[in-house]
């Protein structure tokens, strides 16, 4: 199903910011989808679409913004493809499963060194 999707959409919750993201987001991205992010604050899904330029946010309850940009991509496919590319080579560069390992084992890492001292 997610194959054969043009746009992958992706609903925040103010009350999770800072706290999760939704996983989908990552399945989303290793898939080379653009994301529609519909949100009612800044958080760190939006932080990535602003870095990779690979999607849209929309804020929670505005739906006339999000019919304009519909249409807009409707007519202009050809953004959801440069998209479609700069979501696969984000997520191959910053937040492919390996990457994120090695984050958490630094992570880890330097938490015992720490306690060690």
């Amino acid at each position: 199903m997610i194959d054969t999707a043009d746009l992958c959409i992706v609903i925040g919750n103010e009350e999770l910011i800072g706290h999760i993201v939704p996983s989908k987001f990552y399945g989303y991205l290793s898939r080379a989808k653009p994301i529609l992010y519909i949100n009612s604050g800044n958080d760190e899904i939006n932080r990535h679409i602003g870095l990779g330029c690979f999607g849209f946010q929309i804020s929670n309850g505005d739906a006339e913004c999000m019919k304009k940009m519909v249409l807009n991509i409707y007519k202009n496919r050809k953004v959801l493809k440069e998209m479609s590319a700069r979501a696969a080579s984000y997520y191959a560069t910053k937040l492919k499963r390996s990457i994120s390992l090695e984050k958490y084992l630094s992570l880890i890492e330097e938490s015992e060194e720490t306690l060690a001292k």
